[in-house]
């Protein structure tokens, strides 16, 4: 909650607060540092809230390209739950991490992929995620289409989750009362378009 009451993520209708990470063990010489430093620069109404992993060249290249940016906040990595109060309340997320490809579509927020593959294709056929790759060029125009065209951020946020629809404890429970007679009709089964 320390993170939520420093900076505002809940006035993202009018201020896009994008909530980015790069995972330990990736690249420090990477073109994804400079490609959040032209997101900012060229909306000037995003923020970026970046939980640097605590690696001291990672944290090194943050503070070089990012650190002193005006709305850019670099802070410190974030636990499960802070992470996702961050995503909820937060507009959209770039990462390469593939729990926060599962997690963000869970919460209606359009995930950008920062890599060139995914251990994840169901959301990427689904549309709740995006592969924008590791080109500065392809990433930005991803970021701008959904900083600037509401339809396409609706389409995208609105999605159908793969992973669920948040009542498989209710199905569950239901599938097992069918099964020994105590409800006459059986459950429906999760539908993902």
């Amino acid at each position: 909650d320390a993170i939520l009451t420093m900076i505002p993520l809940d006035t993202y209708g009018d201020h896009p607060v994008n909530l980015m990470e790069v995972m330990p063990g990736d690249q420090v010489a990477t073109p994804i540092w400079d490609t959040y430093k032209e997101i900012v620069e060229k909306h000037s109404d995003v923020e970026v809230v970046y939980p640097v992993h605590l690696n001291p060249a990672v944290r090194e290249t943050a503070n070089k390209i990012l650190g002193g940016m005006d709305r850019v906040h670099l802070i410190e990595p974030l636990d499960v739950v802070d992470m996702h109060n961050a995503m909820h309340r937060c507009y959209m997320v770039m990462t390469d991490s593939g729990g926060l490809q599962e997690e963000a579509p869970s919460l209606g927020k359009p995930v950008i992929v920062l890599r060139t593959e995914t251990e994840r294709p169901e959301a990427v056929k689904a549309g709740t995620v995006i592969m924008g790759g590791i080109e500065k060029d392809v990433i930005v125009k991803y970021a701008t289409d959904l900083i600037c065209d509401s339809e396409f951020y609706k389409k995208i946020s609105k999605t159908a989750n793969p992973y669920g629809d948040g009542t498989a404890s209710k199905r569950t429970v239901d599938a097992i009362l069918y099964h020994f007679g105590y409800l006459k009709e059986r459950p429906e089964d999760l539908k993902v378009d």
